[in-house]
């Protein structure tokens, strides 16, 4: 562990000596995975990270730099421009304005100081002496009063006029100087407060960024964040707090990975300890290491084994055996009842167990397994009591015939208690229910439409046609009078005759003989399509006797029979059409 400390450590310098800095990053980072403790590599990543908030904002300051000194030159540009055009126009006043103009934002500049110094000696050969002592003295005022209320612009204008008319007065040439001054002091302010907002904003840009990614358990990039924000403002609390926070937390987890190595060296530790301790018969010590190692593992058979000899051991020595004996049997009347799930017998006695000797743990820590399996098991109750409710409340419904509500509380039934069969048995009826209402719906529906089929036909005198739909409605519900009656009345205006395979009888003894003649002996099949309906004729002719034999087959499921244009059933359609002996 510690060669691959070190070595990670090495190759992390190297690679911040060299300002390479994820891969040091990356190095002591590597070192902090195997000593979490160790102070050097988090001290080495709080410089990296301040080294490169650093540049960061050097980064920023010189980018902003380079824009303010780009809009310096170029209204210096414009200023020197707007001098030199007023001077080839010669208005001397506006030329040294302009010139003023430049010289406020480049103190330094030689050329506008030359073209003032030309103006001032252009205006000082046209006018006289006098003219120019009252010239100086009206631009000292104005500057003094332009000054007065930090006017600077206009201030340096009258200055360099009165330097203008006697350029050997040193009072208009201090107060440039002073001016100049003023006026770098309130640069020097505004680059200051810039650079101060602008790390405000990045401090609580990395702040945000720390908080959400700490929030996001994503420790590395919060890291980064948190010194991003040092880096701005080294002094500020927070983010070393959270700094603090995260190495914590870091070692928790650290700790957690290593806990069950520690757990087991801890155990492993404390029956050592107990072991030496009971040879030399301390038993105070030996059961104290013994109880440690069961606050270590609970579970664990050997160090409960060992208090039960120390303990006899003790109470043969003292003389409390008979103590030890009423532990033990509270404790088995306890272990007896706790595994039958008597649990208020089994507190009972693991409470006497306790009375008797109450530093032992076991029996404490059963008396919280059964306050746990208590509320586990009014937990249940409840449950079952709640599902007792839904199914009554779903067999109320389903007897009131309110089927979508019964089916709702069914399925919610079946959500507690996916593997009891009543809920589910209960959708499946409830399914079927709806389906077949759904389908008597639709068989109600046919029906009608035969009937209202039939009737059509029967006004426009189609009574073959109309006698078949009325026939196929009564397919559907054969104890219905109506279709029976417009059959009957069909069947009389057609004076009873009936057709088949171009045979046409006026009463029914006729027509059986006619299929005997018509027809050879035994069973002849005949197949024909009637409004959707698949009809299968066999004519049966035994001796001297004919019969016709119907099976109508529906587009809508039901198959109906006939023997002479009476309704029969499917077993007497198959026996009437086996040719029987004579």
């Amino acid at each position: 562990m510690n060669d691959k400390y070190n070595a990670a450590i090495a190759k992390a310098d190297a690679a911040l000596k060299i300002k390479t800095y994820d891969a040091a990053k990356a190095g002591y980072n590597e070192a902090l995975g195997f000593k979490p403790a160790e102070a050097y590599p988090k001290t080495k990543l709080a410089e990296i990270e301040k080294a490169l908030a650093d540049a960061a904002a050097k980064g920023a300051a010189d980018k902003d730099r380079l824009a303010k000194e780009k809009e310096l030159n170029e209204k210096y540009a414009a200023a020197i421009a707007k001098g030199d055009k007023a001077l080839a126009e010669k208005t001397y006043d506006a030329a040294k304005t302009a010139y003023n103009e430049a010289l406020v934002l480049k103190a330094a500049e030689k050329y506008p100081k030359d073209k003032i110094a030309e103006i001032n000696a252009i205006l000082a050969k046209e006018m006289g002496a006098k003219e120019l002592e009252k010239k100086y003295a009206d631009a000292i005022t104005k500057g003094d009063a332009a000054l007065a209320t930090k006017d600077y612009v206009n201030a340096k204008t009258q200055y360099s006029n009165a330097v203008g008319f006697k350029p050997t007065e040193k009072y208009p040439k201090d107060k440039i100087a002073e001016i100049d001054k003023a006026l770098a002091d309130l640069t020097a302010d505004k680059d200051k407060l810039a650079q101060q907002k602008a790390l405000e904003a990045k401090y609580a840009a990395a702040i945000v960024k720390g908080d959400k990614a700490l929030a996001a358990k994503t420790y590395d990039a919060a890291k980064a964040a948190y010194n991003e924000a040092l880096g701005a403002k080294p002094s500020e609390q927070y983010p070393k707090d959270k700094l603090a926070e995260i190495e914590k937390i870091l070692a928790a987890l650290a700790n957690k990975n290593a806990s069950e190595k520690e757990l087991n060296d801890k155990y492993n530790a404390a029956i050592a300890k107990a072991d030496a301790a009971l040879k030399t018969k301390t038993y105070d010590a030996a059961k104290a290491g013994y109880n440690e190692a069961l606050g270590i593992k609970p579970t664990e058979k050997y160090p409960k084994d060992k208090i039960t000899a120390i303990d006899e051991l003790i109470a043969k020595e003292a003389g409390a055996k008979e103590l030890n004996e009423k532990y033990k049997a509270a404790i088995s009347k306890g272990d007896a009842a706790f595994n039958s799930k008597d649990y208020a017998s089994a507190k009972d006695f693991y409470t006497e167990a306790l009375g008797l000797k109450s530093t032992e743990l076991y029996p404490k820590r059963q008396l919280d397994i059964i306050a746990q399996n208590l509320a586990d098991i009014a937990k249940t109750k409840a449950n079952q009591e709640k599902y007792k409710a839904l199914i009554s409340k779903a067999d109320e419904l389903f007897t009131s015939k309110d089927y979508t509500k019964a089916l709702a509380s069914f399925k919610e039934a079946q959500t507690m208690k996916p593997n009891e069969p009543y809920p589910t048995n209960k959708i499946a009826e409830i399914n079927r229910t709806l389906d077949a209402l759904s389908r008597s719906k639709e068989k109600e529906q046919h029906y009608k439409d035969l009937i209202v089929k039939g009737d059509k036909l029967f006004i426009t005198k189609d009574y073959k046609q109309s006698k078949s739909a009325f026939q196929d409605a009564l397919l559907i519900k054969p104890t219905e009078q109506y279709p029976k009656d417009k059959v009957a009345e069909i069947d009389e205006l057609m004076k009873k005759k009936t057709t088949i395979t171009e045979i046409v009888v006026d009463n029914k003894d006729e027509f059986k003989n006619e299929l005997a003649k018509k027809y050879p002996e035994g069973i002849t099949e005949e197949y024909a399509t009637e409004n959707n309906a698949k009809v299968t004729k066999r004519i049966v002719v035994n001796g001297n006797e004919g019969h016709l034999f119907i099976k109508k087959e529906t587009s809508f499921g039901p198959v109906y029979f006939f023997k002479d244009n009476v309704p029969i059933t499917e077993a007497e359609f198959y026996s009437g059409t086996e040719l029987q002996p004579q």
